[in-house]
């Protein structure tokens, strides 16, 4: 069930295969469930509302039984956190009771617990206590792993006010960039370009939505002067390392920081389908 609720193609590219006719727009993509959580524009509403009860109910019964860490609990929470913003409320509950005890240290965020936060996390005190969490890992010298950037990554592809400075204070936003950028070079290093390397890739070019409020990664800072040393490199001359679905991403990222993208840049960097398969191990059990 997972694999199905995960997939969100490009709509203009599925017509494409169906012959049919449709305005290319690489904002719209077809899935099972909307991000928004509205179930009214489903076919049938009602199938989807009975599969969270049954969801919530069975959930509840593993909580009473502490099993929630089972593999029929994690997977509860997999299926829950591609309902997006209809995720069931006891399962949501229990993600933001966990990164809520993780900002502090003392929370053990699985890839179960990530991948709802980075799906269904929208209000803005969740968004906080997650970005405070992901603070406490950093600080404690963690290497985020990939269900921790994916996480961060679908937070701020899908919540556009995620990037708020009330939301994300810039301490911890640099302290993120920092991090994505040693993560980079760790990868190139040692020619890894698996999911970590992309999911940092991917992520750069979302952050920038903080430029809605305040200058951010301009060239004329250092941390954006790094950031486009970096991309102008891997661009020019480590591209062809690269899986070559994000051979073109370094270049456009490049283009939209120096405010010279077009409708290409877009379309390079929103027509990659996300795999979220993990490569980086399950959360901070095995990180």
């Amino acid at each position: 069930m997972v694999k199905k609720l995960n997939k969100f193609p490009l709509a203009h590219v599925v017509e494409k295969f169906r012959r049919e006719k449709q305005d290319i727009d690489w904002m719209l993509h077809y899935g099972v469930l909307a991000s928004d959580g509205n179930l009214e524009n489903l076919p049938s509403p009602a199938v989807i509302r009975e599969l969270r009860e049954a969801l919530e109910k069975r959930f509840w019964e593993l909580h009473r039984a502490n099993e929630l860490r089972s593999d029929l609990g994690k997977q509860i929470l997999r299926v829950s956190g591609w309902m997006y913003l209809a995720m069931p409320e006891a399962c949501y509950n229990h993600v933001r009771s966990v990164v809520e005890k993780a900002k502090t240290g003392t929370g053990v965020l699985t890839r179960e617990v990530l991948d709802c936060a980075g799906l269904a996390f929208e209000r803005p005190d969740d968004l906080k206590i997650f970005y405070l969490a992901v603070a406490k890992a950093l600080a404690a010298g963690k290497r985020l792993n990939n269900n921790w950037l994916r996480a961060l990554r679908n937070i701020c592809k899908l919540r556009n006010h995620a990037l708020h400075p009330d939301v994300l204070p810039l301490k911890i936003l640099d302290a993120i960039v920092e991090h994505l950028l040693t993560t980079m070079k760790s990868e190139l290093r040692t020619r890894k370009f698996g999911q970590i390397f992309t999911n940092c890739l991917q992520m750069l070019p979302f952050l920038l939505k903080r430029r809605r409020y305040e200058p951010f990664l301009t060239a004329n800072s250092a941390l954006g002067s790094r950031i486009i040393n970096f991309l102008s490199d891997l661009s020019i001359k480590q591209k062809d390392f690269l899986p070559i679905k994000y051979q073109g991403i370094p270049a456009s990222t490049l283009n939209f920081i120096q405010m010279s993208a077009t409708s290409s840049d877009l379309e390079q960097l929103l027509g990659v389908e996300d795999n979220e398969e993990s490569d980086g191990g399950d959360g901070d059990e095995d990180a």
